[in-house]
């Protein structure tokens, strides 16, 4: 049986309207999370519910993805804390990313 095209786009509008999923086509099902920035495709094909988006093996420290946040003064949750760029207090090991704290003493976080 076939359904006439603006049957169709009536049935799919109405679905988005009440936040019914349904099916693009078999192999790609729209996601209730979003994907911004310049990643809307891989490989040139849309981003799928289930498709993985992200992968990190720390086979070593790419500094290209991962680096220091430099704040102090509670950065905004009111904790006594300071991110410094230090690379002894970040490192991988064993396919793991570490992250240890380290105390600096009572000199003011601004310093």
């Amino acid at each position: 049986m076939d359904i006439p095209l603006m049957n169709t786009l009536a049935i799919l509008s109405s679905l988005v309207y009440l936040g019914i999923p349904y099916l693009v086509d078999a192999q790609c099902r729209p996601s209730v999370t979003t994907v911004g920035g310049s990643f809307k495709t891989i490989n040139k094909s849309p981003i799928c519910s289930g498709d993985l988006i992200f992968s990190e093996s720390f086979d070593w420290l790419n500094e290209g993805l991962w680096n220091h946040e430099l704040q102090a003064d509670g950065c905004g949750n009111g904790e006594f804390q300071k991110y410094m760029n230090d690379r002894s207090i970040s490192y991988v090991q064993n396919g793991k990313l570490f992250i240890k704290p380290k105390v600096v003493g009572d000199a003011p976080l601004n310093e």
